[in-house]
């Protein structure tokens, strides 16, 4: 199969084509890699067939191919490429990022037996498609590899996830109105758990902001107290994490089972913002117990008393995040990022 035509020799001289990925800020990244998109600028905009078919008609022209996310389209492009008659296979590498796999849906009562059961036929199936799959926690290897019987040596590779906020410029942030009041940001989070500390607590106030699965059964919720808002536009979910006392991200012991957390504690950090997660694994990878502050899941009496111990112990809180403000400055950084998936790639 015949597919040159698209390629000219100053794109073909990179190795690395991205599907999904913009790294296009980094130049380091720019010397080995070029996205789809530059073939065809509304690649992004058309249907998944056309995606698939232009994907097999670029993509034979590189050593390497990084998918991001995207699953299903990783899935029919590499199925289709490995087993397409008379087709060229030029590919060394296919490199997955981020396999956001929620395993408590695969156990989930509500849903049908046979529906759960093609689910996790279809990610047995993929997790064996690509070289090599970067996840963004250590624990996820071990569920991945025993939820799906993967055995072959180094197929999930750990990479720590990045910042997108550095560098960071140390400033105290202003507070809107002298308004004090702890938040709650995120997908996936445990609302409930917050919600009864809070009510615990009394004399606080807080902000919740979910994503679109928790309006049903948040959004007319009337508690003393605390505000709740739905997919709010990025900067105001950015102001209202810099203007806040500090960040709380509850999540569940088993659900959802997947890297969680990671974005809105980097945000936290990076505005100086006191950050109290679950003691679970989705930041364990990533902060100390010196470094952000941990409270039992589930437990509404525990989240209390860490938020009113962080809240009144200012020394100790600004002691914890500059600890992490160090530690997002030298370790999750973007550069570093783009050195460990280059080094996945080409090695």
């Amino acid at each position: 199969m015949k597919i040159n035509n698209d390629i000219n020799p100053s794109t073909n001289k990179k190795k690395i084509l991205t599907v999904n990925i913009d790294y296009n800020s980094q130049k380091k990244w720019l010397v080995h890699a070029i996205d789809i998109t530059e073939f065809d600028k509304n690649y992004n905009k058309k249907n998944k067939l056309y995606q698939i078919f232009r994907l097999l008609k670029v993509a034979n022209n590189f050593k390497i191919v990084v998918f991001n996310y995207d699953v299903k389209l990783a899935f029919w492009f590499i199925l289709l490429y490995r087993l397409l008659p008379f087709y060229e296979r030029n590919i060394n590498k296919i490199v997955f990022i981020g396999l956001l796999i929620d395993l408590a849906d695969f156990n989930n009562k509500n849903k049908s037996y046979f529906f759960s059961k093609i689910k996790i036929l279809f990610y047995i199936i993929f997790v064996r498609l690509p070289d090599k799959i970067i996840v963004h926690t250590t624990k996820e290897i071990e569920l991945y590899t025993n939820k799906f019987k993967i055995f072959a040596k180094n197929k999930f590779i750990f990479v720590p996830y990045f910042s997108y906020h550095l560098p960071i410029k140390h400033k105290k942030v202003k507070k809107e109105n002298n308004k004090e009041y702890v938040i709650c940001a995120g997908h996936h989070r445990d609302i409930n758990t917050f919600v009864k500390a809070i009510e615990l607590l009394r004399n606080y106030k807080a902000h919740v902001i979910g994503g679109e699965g928790d309006r049903e059964d948040w959004e007319n919720k009337k508690i003393d107290g605390i505000d709740f808002y739905f997919n709010l536009p990025y900067k105001e979910y950015r102001n209202l994490i810099a203007n806040s006392s500090l960040i709380v991200i509850p999540i569940r012991n088993y659900k959802p089972i997947r890297s969680l957390g990671l974005i809105a504690a980097f945000q936290a950090v990076s505005l100086g913002i006191p950050v109290i997660a679950s003691n679970t694994f989705q930041l364990k990878d990533y902060f100390l117990k010196d470094e952000i502050t941990y409270f039992e899941a589930e437990d509404k009496i525990s989240l209390a008393k860490k938020i009113r111990y962080v809240l009144s112990n200012e020394n100790i809180s600004t002691q914890k995040v500059n600890k992490a403000i160090k530690k997002l400055e030298e370790e999750f950084t973007f550069q570093k990022y783009i050195d460990n998936l280059i080094l996945i790639c080409t090695s």
